[in-house]
């Protein structure tokens, strides 16, 4: 019979204390055994998909009347548990310290107070990420700059994941992206994706303060910005970009942008291109008719009709079936 774990030291997971924990030889899962404040007992599992990326939400179990019943159903259910209990490596860790329970909390304050009171600036979380970073994919731009003042470097040193400033330009933060530009973090920096620019990060969540931003501190606009913006579907980013400069009639990987809101079926951003030139017989490239016809998009197919757009004898026959169609 597998023997439980040692008591320890209680401490919480989002305001629930914690009996004991195991935790996956792998670093992807864990499994907190936990009370609650009714009385009763449970468990909830982690997951993190990576150890540089934020874990996933807890998810609760069924409730128990008593410990050890709720103890005995993680070890039933969760085969590791049992192998990790019995070897007495990975269990009755300390799951959650101020600093991450603050931040699970969305706690602002709570954690500028553990920061005044000593905490480290350069603490790494339990996910393997470090504080900074997660401060500023929470927008908290008064701590961010308190973390920079003490010296920490605006530039992420782990290979694969966002920089801070990649975060704040996918989350719009203007504020931030001002800030780690202060502090020399590049705007045009390059990540391990070749589409991770910031300003390519801020276009595709329709961040138009953002990409106004980031171009007022030195960002290129890249090749695919139009393209990028289009798949956002906000027509202030698109009129945006092609403020900047942005060719309509470019062709990103043989597509022209007309043929890409075409295929996305956005008919209000298909009118926008037009209004600015875009055309809907392109000389090279994919014809945007042939992505509505495609699609089985009929509104667009007809509107792209409207416009001019000639249908090549090899479409003939589906436009016909298509714009017959109820």
């Amino acid at each position: 019979m597998v023997s439980p774990p040692n008591k320890v030291r209680p401490t919480r997971v989002r305001g629930m204390r914690v009996l004991a924990c195991w935790t996956a030889i792998s670093g992807t899962q864990r499994v907190f055994l936990v009370d609650y404040e009714d009385g009763s007992y449970g468990w909830l599992c982690q997951y993190f998909e990576r150890w540089w990326l934020e874990s996933k939400a807890y998810d609760c179990r069924s409730r128990f009347d008593n410990e050890d019943s709720a103890r005995q159903d993680v070890l039933r259910n969760i085969p590791w548990a049992c192998e990790a209990n019995e070897d007495r490596v990975m269990d009755n860790l300390v799951v959650v310290n101020e600093c991450e329970d603050a931040l699970l909390q969305g706690d602002h304050s709570r954690l500028d107070a553990w920061l005044l009171a000593g905490g480290s600036p350069f603490t790494k979380l339990s996910t393997g990420e470090r504080l900074f970073d997660k401060v500023v994919g929470l927008g908290w731009t008064s701590t961010a700059r308190f973390i920079l003042e003490k010296g920490i470097n605006p530039c992420s040193g782990d290979w694969i994941s966002l920089s801070p400033l990649q975060i704040a330009a996918s989350h719009g933060y203007c504020d931030l992206i001002e800030l780690l530009a202060d502090y020399g973090a590049d705007v045009n920096e390059e990540g391990w994706n070749s589409d991770d620019l910031p300003i390519q990060l801020a276009l595709g969540e329709g961040h138009t303060a953002a990409v106004e931003t980031l171009v007022r501190r030195g960002a290129r606009l890249p090749d695919n910005a139009l393209t990028i913006a289009i798949h956002s579907d906000n027509p202030d980013a698109i009129a945006l970009v092609i403020e900047y400069g942005a060719d309509v009639n470019k062709l990103d990987q043989g597509e022209p942008p007309l043929f890409t809101a075409a295929e996305d079926g956005n008919v209000e951003i298909a009118k926008l291109l037009l209004a600015h030139g875009a055309k809907v017989n392109p000389n090279t490239g994919r014809l945007p008719i042939l992505a509505a016809i495609n699609q089985k998009d009929r509104d667009m197919a007809v509107f792209l009709v409207e416009h001019g757009a000639v249908i090549p004898d090899y479409l003939r026959e589906q436009w016909v079936e298509l714009s017959q169609g109820e």
